[in-house]
């Protein structure tokens, strides 16, 4: 009895108090009351305690009790839940009795162990700030006993001695920026930890011009480039590669500058950094160098990707096997830290392969990439989910392409919520993500016959482009035209025939000036441009004569061999003898 007492003595406080705990804390209860209570109630009621504690009528009460505890405790994990950062699963939380199950208790204790690593991380950061805070304090002391000996700068200025006064400000100047220039680094640290990008940047950006250390000027350039600000990371790369460096700072600098060149539609000027790099790397290690073979290997990878974009595909493919089979080495020995990049070239190679029509060997490669992926983004999230984002988005193409439609929505709406909830935190990074899912969304639904979701997802896309467009030209002005062209398709799929000409038209003027300046990079988005607007021509009741020119235009701009099929029975079909009029399918291919 006497424990029965104190058990409901301290579960009625927990209540009282509002409070969730598993294991509420009893207090003892005083021999002097526990005397009385034994002395005043009869004897009969102290045996039969028990009964008249189960009755039926307190086990309501009680029954009631443990219902509001248990939702107290429902409350309590799920702001547990909330406060991780980023968390990507829900805990559904469900208390029977005293005890959770087993399942529970493990979903529990991740969340406790993923909130343990974000705090280890930012109290790790923290602490090296605050030693490299005691260490500006032991140099200054030395400072002080050095300078004991040394006239002072009011001494200086007594004496007249006005160059010597001049030189000894500049010197504490120096000494106090390049302090600043530390704090300011490590503040950059810091706030990366906190997933504060923009405040990040800045403080890189500010150690970089206080202090112009190499490492200052690394991080800030990647974050820039992360955060899709290239013209600055352009420059602080290209300031990088004129400054004395190591063996393995050149190389990765100019791979890093070749990506920038790459991004910004300049692929001559990328493959010249990315070969130079290479070279770098052969000559400056040993052949069983880790680091050397992981540098060869992300040549190999950035080239491959290069000669994708341009279209050698024999040259993409030699490059993309090589860095795969580099990185499936080095992710034997270090499966953590190289199976990411092993998972990448795959999907690398399946995109490239199914350009090539190479169906089976390419299904193989993006399942293969997708499953690696699964599995690195359960262990690190927050490093890996993008990497299945971009991959779900590539098998869904593939889908498309084998009118797989159901297959093709599944992997595309899973793609789109990831990255949704990156460009939630990240909007920088991740926007242009979104719109591409977006945009990729709008062409399946409209395909579908599903105008009212497509148009929805459509403007989704054309609103993001657009405002990236006018931050950005040189690298989001070809996606914005591919936008508008696809809007434009979407319109003449349901007879819309004079807006999709003018959309169409619309993406003419960007893709046209872009296909002149580098016909390998966008001959063949031009050519889908000229491809529609030949068709909608013909629709439209306008010269079949200059429909047919436009096709061969679009011809003559094509890269990409499924493409030029096309193109090329199209001609042959409403262009061999007297031109067509009219096109006795509205839907068309080249959209």
């Amino acid at each position: 009895m006497r424990e029965t007492l104190q058990r409901l003595d301290a579960q009625g406080a927990v209540i009282r108090q509002k409070r969730t705990t598993l294991f509420p804390a009893e207090r003892e209860l005083p021999d002097k009351l526990w005397s009385v209570l034994v002395q005043s109630l009869p004897a009969a009621v102290a045996g039969n305690f028990g009964r008249l504690i189960i009755s039926e009528k307190y086990e309501s009460a009680w029954r009631q009790a443990q219902r509001r505890f248990e939702e107290l405790l429902d409350t309590r994990l799920l702001a547990i839940e909330t406060g991780v950062a980023r968390s990507n699963k829900k805990l559904d939380v469900l208390i029977s009795g005293e005890a959770l199950t087993n399942e529970k208790l493990e979903a529990l204790l991740k969340l406790t162990v993923r909130r343990a690593e974000q705090n280890q991380r930012v109290d790790r950061a923290e602490a090296k700030l605050l030693q490299a805070q005691n260490e500006v304090e032991q140099w200054k002391r030395k400072y002080l006993e050095l300078m004991k000996d040394q006239p002072s700068l009011e001494a200086l200025l007594g004496t007249g001695d006005l160059d010597a006064a001049a030189e000894a400000k500049q010197a504490e100047i120096d000494r106090q920026t390049l302090e600043q220039a530390k704090h300011y680094f490590e503040l950059g640290k810091i706030q990366e930890l906190r997933f504060d990008w923009t405040a990040a940047l800045q403080a890189y950006r500010t150690a970089w011009e206080l202090g112009n250390d190499y490492e200052y000027g690394w991080r800030y350039g990647l974050l820039a480039a992360q955060q899709k600000h290239f013209g600055d990371a352009e420059r602080v790369f290209e300031q990088l590669c004129e400054r004395p460096a190591t063996a393995m700072q050149k190389p990765a600098t100019l791979i890093q500058l070749g990506e920038i060149y790459a991004r910004t539609q300049r692929p001559r000027q990328a493959e010249d950094q990315f070969l130079q790099a290479g070279d770098l790397y052969r000559e400056s290690a040993s052949a069983d160098s880790e680091e050397a073979n992981f540098g060869i290997a992300a040549v190999q990878h950035t080239l491959g990707d290069l000669y994708y974009r341009l279209h050698w595909m024999p040259e993409a493919e030699k490059a993309i096997r090589l860095a795969l089979k580099t990185y499936t080495e080095l992710a034997d020995r270090d499966p953590e830290k190289h199976l990411r990049n092993v998972a990448g070239m795959r999907e690398n190679l399946a995109n490239l392969l199914c350009y090539m029509e190479r169906w089976d060997e390419a299904e193989t490669q993006y399942l293969a990439s997708r499953e690696t992926f699964r599995e690195l983004v359960k262990t690190r999230p927050a490093e890996n989910t993008q990497h299945l984002a971009n991959m779900l988005n590539d098998l869904a193409l593939f889908y498309r392409a084998r009118d797989r439609t159901e297959e093709e929505e599944r992997a595309l709406r899973e793609s789109l919520m990831l990255f949704e909830k990156l460009a939630q935190t990240n909007p920088d990074a991740y926007e242009e993500a979104v719109a591409m899912c977006q945009d990729n969304l709008a062409i399946l639904l409209s395909m579908s016959r599903r105008p009212d979701e497509a148009v929805a997802a459509y403007q989704e896309a054309l609103d993001i482009r657009q405002r990236l467009a006018r931050a950005e030209p040189a690298v989001y002005t070809p996606v914005l035209a591919m936008t508008l062209n696809d809007i434009g398709a979407h319109y003449q799929r349901y007879n819309m025939l004079e807006d999709a000409l003018k959309l169409c038209q619309a993406a003419e003027q960007i893709v046209r000036p872009l296909w002149e300046q580098n016909p390998e990079l966008h001959g063949d988005t031009a050519a889908r441009v000229y491809g529609l607007k030949a068709d909608l021509w013909l629709q439209s009741g306008r010269s079949g004569e200059e429909a047919c020119q436009f096709y061969r235009t679009a011809l003559i701009m094509a890269h990409a061999a499924d493409l030029r099929r096309t193109i090329q029975e199209l001609i042959t079909q409403r262009c061999s003898g007297t031109a067509r009029t009219a096109l006795a399918d509205p839907s068309n291919v080249m959209s």
